[in-house]
C-alpha cells in the first residue's frame, strides 16, 4: 500500500472541507428557499381567508352586480356604494381605488370588522353615461319606503315613473335589498352603508339617513356628523330641496336599522385630482377619513 504524503493529505482534507461546506450551504439555501416559500403560503392562506369577492344579482341588461369582501371580523360592516347613479362615475373609480388599497393591506383593517366594495351598482347607467338605469328609473327614488313615488322628483324636476313601477321594482334595488338583509345582517351585528354621489361644488356634504324626511336618524347622525368633520364637507341634516325627494337608499337603510350617509363628493372629476379650493385630493381625503372611522370602530369595540 502506498504511503500517502502530507501534502497529499493536505489536499485531501481541502477537499473534503471544500465539499462539507458546498453541503451545508446548498441545504441553507434549501431550506431558506423553503422558509420564504412556506411564508408566501402563509401571506397567501391569509389573503384568501379575508378576500371574497361574488356577484349579488344582475342589472337590467343582464350584468352582474359585482362586490368585493375584505376582512373576517363580525361585529361591523362597512358597505361602500358608488355608480347608484350611473353617470357619476367618479364615485366607482373612487371606492375602486379604496378597494385595490384594502386588497394591497388587509391588514388594516380591524379584527372586529369586514368591508364591502361595491363601486358599480348601476352598471348599465354607467356604461350608458345615464343616471337611471336601462328602465329609466332613478336607483334611488325605488327602494321600498313610506314615501315611495312612482312619478318621482329627480334630477331638477318630477319625472314619469323614474321611481319604477312600484317600491323595489328594480332588479340592482332588489339584488341589494335581499344581500344586505340575507348576507350582511347575518353576518355582522352592524351595518354602516356609505352611498357616494357627486358633484355638491364647491364643497362637498354629508346627509344622514332618516325615517322622516328632514329628520336625522340617531345613529346615522352622529356619522354624518364625524364624516363632515373629518373631511372638511359640509352637514347637511337634510337635502336642500324644494319637494321631498322620495324611495331613498339612506331611508331604507334607516327602516332597517342601518347606519346610513349619503357622501356627496365636491365635484365629478377624478379622485386623483384637488378639487376647487380644496388642498386634498379627493382620494387622500377619503383614505383620512376611512381610517379614522376604522380607528374608531376599532377602539369603540
Amino acid at each position: 500500500m502506498k504511503k500517502l504524503t502530507l501534502k497529499k493529505i493536505i489536499l485531501l482534507l481541502f477537499i473534503s472541507s471544500v465539499f462539507t461546506l458546498a453541503v451545508f450551504l446548498g441545504l441553507n439555501n434549501k431550506n431558506n428557499f423553503n422558509s420564504i416559500n412556506n411564508e408566501n403560503d402563509k401571506r397567501q392562506s391569509i389573503i384568501l381567508s379575508v378576500y371574497k369577492f361574488y356577484s349579488i344579482g344582475f342589472s337590467v341588461e343582464n350584468r352582474p352586480i359585482n362586490i368585493t369582501e375584505i376582512g373576517y371580523g363580525n361585529d361591523i360592516g362597512i358597505v361602500l356604494i358608488g355608480c347608484i347613479h350611473g353617470d357619476e362615475s367618479n364615485t366607482g373609480e373612487l371606492v375602486n381605488m379604496l378597494k385595490e388599497k384594502y386588497l394591497a393591506a388587509p391588514e388594516l383593517i380591524p379584527d372586529n370588522l369586514r368591508m364591502y366594495f361595491l363601486p358599480e351598482y348601476n352598471i348599465d347607467g354607467k356604461l350608458n353615461e345615464s343616471r337611471y338605469n336601462s328602465n329609466n328609473v332613478d336607483l334611488n327614488r325605488n327602494f321600498p319606503v313610506e314615501n315611495w313615488e312612482s312619478d318621482a322628483y329627480t334630477d331638477g324636476c318630477i319625472q314619469t315613473s323614474s321611481g319604477g313601477t312600484a317600491p323595489g321594482s328594480e332588479p340592482e334595488t332588489a339584488a341589494l335589498i335581499q344581500w344586505i338583509i340575507n348576507n350582511v345582517k347575518k353576518t355582522v351585528k352592524h351595518i354602516v352603508v356609505i352611498s357616494f354621489h357627486n358633484q355638491y361644488s364647491p364643497t362637498g356634504v354629508v346627509q344622514p339617513g332618516y325615517i322622516e324626511y328632514e329628520t336625522p336618524g340617531d345613529k346615522s347622525n352622529p356619522l354624518a356628523q364625524f364624516i363632515a368633520e373629518k373631511s372638511g364637507y359640509i352637514y347637511l341634516e337634510c337635502w336642500i330641496s324644494d319637494i321631498q325627494l322620495t324611495g331613498e337608499l339612506i331611508n331604507w337603510c334607516e327602516t332597517q336599522g342601518i347606519v346610513s350617509v349619503d357622501l356627496e363628493l365636491p365635484d365629478n372629476n377624478s379622485p386623483e385630482t384637488i378639487p376647487s379650493g380644496k388642498t386634498e385630493t379627493t382620494i387622500n381625503t377619503i383614505e383620512y377619513v376611512l381610517e379614522q372611522l376604522l380607528l374608531y370602530y376599532k377602539i369603540s369595540n
